[in-house]
């Protein structure tokens, strides 16, 4: 979506290699619908979902207090009532058995 995105995910990827994690960059086609944000929000969980699975490995996310807060914030503009402050769990398993983890969601952004 945007112009810089792949010179970041190459950037991010070479980092995680330098502390010894695997690391892949894929690159993703976004479908037309939930406009681009939802769209490529799909498209990484469906990536990141293949790989965890591949591995049998959890996915560890990024998502922190600020991200949260927005969360919060967007679902109750949608209207989503109480389900609104849920927001976004810190570790949470799927249907399909995919750990989801978020080990920074305590942590501001800055």
């Amino acid at each position: 979506v945007r112009a810089e995105s792949a010179d970041e995910a190459r950037t991010v990827g070479d980092l995680a290699r330098s502390y010894g994690a695997d690391s892949r960059v894929v690159r993703v086609a976004l479908a037309d619908k939930g406009g681009p944000e939802g769209a490529g929000r799909e498209a990484r969980r469906e990536v990141l979902a293949r790989v965890a699975r591949s591995y049998d490995a959890p996915i560890l996310l990024g998502h922190t207090l600020d991200d949260q807060a927005e969360t919060v914030l967007l679902r109750l503009g949608r209207g989503s009532g109480a389900h609104s402050l849920r927001a976004m769990r810190q570790d949470a398993t799927d249907r399909e058995g995919i750990r989801w983890i978020r080990p920074l969601l305590h942590l501001r952004r800055a």
